[in-house]
């Protein structure tokens, strides 16, 4: 069996150019989502001192005290309640503009 050739010039071009071109995306995407993601997860086991100096690690305290926390609850059955409404509406009236 003989070695298979090596990249050629064209193959090394193309490869070069499609990242050139998804690079920026790809920035963007890092740089203005998946980061601030996972910081804000970090961040969520410190209690924040003033401007954000004086961190102090609780762990799950946080998450403990959104969970038996009645507004957090109550805040969640009324976003539910506006969307039960609120979609099936805009849906109708999405159709009705679409024909007349």
């Amino acid at each position: 069996m003989a070695n298979p050739k090596k990249g050629t010039s064209q193959a090394r071009n193309e490869f070069i150019w499609g990242w050139a071109f998804i690079l920026p995306t790809m920035l963007g995407l890092i740089i203005l989502n998946i980061y601030p993601i996972f910081k804000t997860i970090y961040e969520s086991f410190f209690k924040t001192g003033d401007f954000g100096k004086g961190n102090i690690f609780i762990g799950f305290d946080n998450y403990v005290k959104l969970f038996h926390d009645a507004e957090v609850w109550q805040a969640l059955l009324n976003t539910f309640k506006y969307a039960i409404v609120e979609v099936p509406f805009s849906m109708l009236s999405h159709l009705y503009w679409q024909f007349y």
